[in-house]
């Protein structure tokens, strides 16, 4: 082979006397040429050589998603599929959450302008909970109020609270922080009213401004609704089930998402597995278990006279994360490879 590639290479630089001119870079690289493909060529016809089940076992090649992302891309979908339920509904939805200079420019005396502006903006209950997460736990521990509320809250309600981590946008810190919003709503709306009346000047600055405006929107608060009750029926118990010490490895995990896929289906044919108020964990969550946080079931009911009607955007909300599934579930269709491996494969 040695021989072979070296006389091929020597050809193909244009005889001995051209060989000899190139000096030993070029040589090395043209020899790597002429050797890659000498490679390629022994390769097929060893694998040319093989029996076919040989052959089957060279080509075996399993392709399998991490589960968070899946998770927290259905999530995504579901939150794409409820903000656009507003607008195909032509039902007002959340107000705009805008930052100081977009909001400068929605108020200008150009139409153009205006447009624009609000063209960029957004708003609902992920934006809220990302706006949350700066000034209640802030990446950089020099910004936010994270220590204020944390005290405050211990006076308030005899514990210690660390808002989710949204600021880094953690895997399912949006749901977790919707419900936090949502269970102690009037103890946030308090306390940036007890941040903003120790200031000197008594105002709120913008990003506390919008934070306090959110948790007083009823469209908003329906979407911080929606994204904690399907962290509660999808995102913790999936969670639970993919990290449980049972199973051996992805492989193992075709029935829970065939599971994942029906369960989804059942809410949204009947939105009431969540939103009714005798609404069960044996019914409404994927693993039939306790909810993480039953509290927020609770709260849930007591603002439902003051939401639009949930059914809708919890509909789409479902919809959209069903979509995102059935795309991120491939590797587990009934045809599928993973289905038709064999024990040993």
């Amino acid at each position: 082979v040695v021989a072979s590639v070296t006389l091929r290479a020597i050809e193909e630089a244009g005889g001995s006397e051209a060989w000899e001119s190139l000096d030993e870079v070029e040589r090395s690289k043209r020899t790597g040429v002429v050797l890659k493909d000498v490679i390629q060529q022994l390769g097929e016809d060893a694998y040319n050589a093989l029996s076919a089940p040989e052959k089957a076992d060279i080509d075996l090649f399993i392709r399998a998603g991490c589960c968070m992302h899946k998770e927290l891309n259905s999530v995504k979908g579901g939150n794409a599929r409820m903000m656009a339920y507003w607008v195909e509904n032509r039902i007002s939805g959340p107000i705009l959450l805008m930052n100081r200079d977009v909001e400068s420019a929605a108020s200008s005396h150009d139409a153009q302008t205006r447009q624009k502006a609000m063209e960029k903006s957004h708003g609902g209950g992920v934006k809220l909970v990302e706006l949350a997460g700066a000034i209640f736990r802030n990446k950089d521990d020099k910004k936010g109020q994270q220590d204020v509320w944390r005290f405050y809250a211990e006076s308030v309600l005899g514990m210690l609270i660390t808002f989710p981590d949204t600021n880094n946008t953690r895997f399912g810190s949006n749901c977790e922080g919707s419900s936090e919003l949502i269970v102690h709503r009037d103890q946030y709306i308090n306390f940036l009213e007890f941040v903003r009346d120790k200031k000197e000047k008594g105002t709120f600055n913008h990003m506390e401004g919008n934070v306090f405006r959110g948790l007083q929107d009823p469209p908003t608060l329906a979407e911080l609704c929606i994204l904690g009750l399907y962290g509660q029926a999808i995102s913790h118990p999936y969670l639970r089930q993919v990290r449980h010490g049972g199973l051996t490895n992805h492989l193992d995990l075709g029935p829970l998402h065939h599971r994942l896929i029906t369960h989804i289906k059942s809410i949204i044919q009947n939105p009431d597995l969540l939103l009714a108020p005798s609404a069960t964990p044996e019914h409404g969550s994927l693993d039939g278990h306790a909810w993480e946080r039953p509290n927020l079931l609770s709260a849930v009911q007591a603002l439902r006279p003051h939401l639009p009607d949930l059914r809708g955007p919890l509909t789409a909300f479902f919809t959209g994360a069903l979509e995102t599934w059935e795309r991120f579930t491939e590797e587990f269709k009934p045809d599928g490879l993973i289905e038709k491996l064999t024990e040993n494969e």
